[in-house]
């Protein structure tokens, strides 16, 4: 995913960068102080100055700028999607998905939304998409739209 001058590159080696006039990618200063960056990344995402990165249980962010850690979201459990295979962020919510559903947080209040079932929908996700009005998740099934609430929510 390119961000700003960067590429991230979420890998089976964790999390990688390939800086402007790099000639190979680097693992960037925060991976030391959270191994598990090093760890296979699942999804990677961006928004304003923010990169999200998953591995199977959790959800990192990091600035674009400098690529610091920013604070755990150690209220909210990621686990609960049964394994992450998808990843969406904008300036209002984080969007999280797996095989048993979707699991939206707020960035304004770490609150979050689980959705089990996605409009009846048993099936694994494997993309989201946001746009100010709409989340559309892809799964094996086929695609649903969700309409979002000005915070970014779902009804």
């Amino acid at each position: 995913m390119l961000a700003g001058d960067t590429l991230w590159i979420g890998s089976d080696a964790g999390l990688l960068l390939l800086p402007p006039g790099g000639a190979s990618p680097i693992r960037p200063g925060a991976a030391a102080a959270e191994p598990r960056l090093s760890r296979p990344i699942r999804a990677i995402a961006h928004s304003d100055s923010i990169v999200a990165i998953a591995d199977a249980d959790e959800v990192f962010r990091m600035t674009i700028r400098g690529g610091r850690l920013l604070p755990r979201l150690s209220a909210v459990d990621f686990r609960i999607v049964g394994g992450i295979s998808a990843l969406a962020i904008d300036a209002n919510t984080i969007w999280v998905g797996g095989p048993n559903g979707v699991l939206i947080v707020s960035r304004a209040t770490n609150l979050s939304m689980f959705l089990p079932a996605v409009a009846g929908v048993r099936a694994r996700v494997r993309d989201i998409q946001l746009s100010a009005e709409h989340g559309w998740i892809a799964t094996e099934a086929g695609v649903v739209r969700l309409i979002r609430m000005p915070d970014g929510m779902v009804r």
